[in-house]
């Protein structure tokens, strides 16, 4: 499955190079996304490791007031849509940092915009082809290093051919496949532990052994709404920029 994965997404940015005639075509896809191509760019800046097994995880540790950060990105998603797709798309912008060039005619503000974006993203180029090689590790047997420079090679290169097209392109496909597979994983798994009150008594006696508080571990704010505000300040910000 895996090699087929990459195989895949490999083909798709090689099929998707040969319809980017120019710079438009490979930076905003031609201006011609339809709006599932356009869901998908968006939704995939935000749904990935973070926004699952991460939430997850916090979760098992935190409680399930975790979960804010899902709701979070759904509304951030929801206010980039009704605010800021339209708008940006009649400025034909391909970037955040145009919005300051146009607005104060300054190229400062363009560099230390992009330096913004550009920073956190570093952080993510490395952190997907690191994730990548860890798995074809443990389940293909091949060394970690090959396993980063295969899967840094992959991601440069269907980016490169297929520009946004083929980056919205699989965001469709990762998109489907956690939203599908997750919803599958959580029904098996609810179903193996006897249902929701089979769940719940589970955890019970897991934060019981552990002397944690069942009633701030059950709490949808169970760290403050502070905290909840701040998620979602932090997370409506940083989404119309990605």
């Amino acid at each position: 499955m895996i090699a087929i994965y990459l195989v895949g997404v490999t083909a798709l940015g090689v099929w998707l190079s040969r319809r980017t005639k120019s710079s438009a075509d490979w930076a905003v896809g031609g201006g011609g996304m339809g709006i599932a191509m356009m869901a998908a760019g968006i939704a995939g800046t935000r749904i990935g490791g973070v926004g699952t097994y991460g939430v997850a995880g916090n979760v098992i540790t935190e409680g399930i007031w975790g979960t804010w950060y899902a709701f979070n990105t759904f509304l951030a998603m929801a206010l980039v849509g009704f605010f800021y797709a339209v708008p940006y798309r009649r400025l034909k912008l391909s970037t955040v940092a145009e919005i300051f060039l146009r607005r104060f005619n300054s190229n400062r503000c363009t560099v230390l915009t992009s330096l913004c974006v550009q920073t956190e993203y570093l952080i993510v180029n490395i952190l997907e082809p690191f994730l990548m090689g860890k798995i074809l590790q443990q389940v293909a047997g091949i060394s970690f290093g090959a396993g980063v420079a295969i899967s840094a090679a992959i991601i440069i290169f269907y980016t490169a051919a297929g520009g946004l097209r083929g980056t919205a392109a699989t965001n469709i496909i990762h998109c489907s496949t956690i939203l599908i597979g997750l919803m599958i994983v959580g029904l098996m798994g609810m179903s193996k532990l006897g249902g929701w009150s089979g769940l719940t008594e589970s955890v019970n006696v897991a934060l019981e052994a552990s002397g944690k508080s069942q009633a701030s571990w059950w709490s949808i704010a169970g760290m403050g709404w502070g905290a909840v505000l701040a998620m979602f300040f932090s997370v409506t910000t940083d989404t119309p920029d990605a």
